[in-house]
């Protein structure tokens, strides 16, 4: 997940879904909500 923390960080949001799709092998649409919820955080 710090990688993905990490792609947030650098402005990255389409790597930063793609690696938590492969991290957590979800889909699409759970990985984007995922990864909104953590842009909403920081």
């Amino acid at each position: 997940m710090a990688d993905v923390e990490r792609l947030l960080r650098d402005g990255l949001p389409i790597w930063a879904i793609r690696c938590y799709r492969e991290i957590h092998g979800c889909s699409l649409r759970e990985a984007k909500a995922a990864v909104r919820d953590l842009e909403v955080r920081s």
